[in-house]
Parts: structure tokens; sequence; C-alpha cells
């Protein structure tokens, strides 16, 4: 598609209004300045001494995310490390906090930096499995009753 530069512009203040467009920053390569060890970790808090109520930010540099989850951990830390070394100092550090599983990334496949939602080129829409949609059991359910579920 193409615009005009006041036509972009004026669409970009639309995305910034609107919130879609939330910042704008550098991607540093976290590799080339001495970090590149990247391991994800689930962590499970332990009663009372849960990372985000006992500690902070500074204390762990190291992390470059952290999600809030659902399920049987707390948490998934998105981390970056100098080298083996400095992942046993740092899960000892993590560690009085709870429970973790680290999980060690050996290559990055695949990195998307933005989504196109305006023709994202796939089914969106979850397929519908023989025996398991609601809505085909209940017309299955009223066809044998010889009832309708047809709204008029």
């Amino acid at each position: 598609m193409a615009l005009s530069a006041p036509a972009t512009a004026e669409r970009v203040r639309k995305l910034e209004d609107a919130g879609i467009i939330t910042s704008y920053g550098a991607q540093v390569d976290v590799a080339k300045i001495g970090l590149p060890l990247l391991v994800f970790i689930q962590l499970r808090c332990a009663p009372g001494r849960c990372l985000f109520k006992t500690s902070s930010a500074e204390e762990f540099p190291e992390i470059l995310e952290i999600h809030k989850l659902s399920g049987s951990h707390c948490a998934l830390l998105k981390v970056a490390l100098s080298s083996m070394e400095h992942l046993e100092a740092f899960n000892e550090r993590l560690g009085v906090h709870g429970e973790q599983i680290t999980n060690v990334v050996t290559s990055n496949l695949f990195s998307q930096h933005f989504i196109d939602w305006e023709e994202p080129g796939v089914n969106l829409r979850p397929s519908i499995q023989q025996g398991w949609n609601k809505r085909e059991l209940n017309n299955e359910a009223q066809s044998a009753r010889g009832t309708s579920s047809t709204v008029h």
C-alpha cells in the first residue's frame, strides 16, 4: 500500500492516539554486549517469598521480561546471562523465591516484531471438531425432536 508522507503520518498518529503504538525504541542484541546465554525460567513462588512482593527489578538486572502466568507456575522469566557460571549464580539468587524450571535457548528459529491484523492470512476461528460443537449438538437434538433452532 503506497501512502503519501502526510497520510502515513496521520495513520501513525491515529495508531498512537488509539494506544496501538505504545512506544519507539532500539532493539539491542544482548549477545553482542556480553550476554549470549538466553534462558526462560518458570518460577513457582514459595508462600511469603513472592518475587514481585519481596524484591525489585534492580536486584535482577539480567531479567528482560516477566510474564505472570496461570497454572502450576506463577511467572515466566526471560533472562540474558554471560555464561553458565552466571546462570548458576542467578539461579542461586532467584532460588530463595521458590521452585524453578530453567530452559536454555539453543537457537532462535523465529522472531516476529509485528502482526498484520488487517489481513492476517490465517483463519482466526478455531476449527469445529465433529461431535464437539455445542451448536451442532443442539441442532442435531432439535432435528431429532422435530424442532428448529432458527430464530425469525
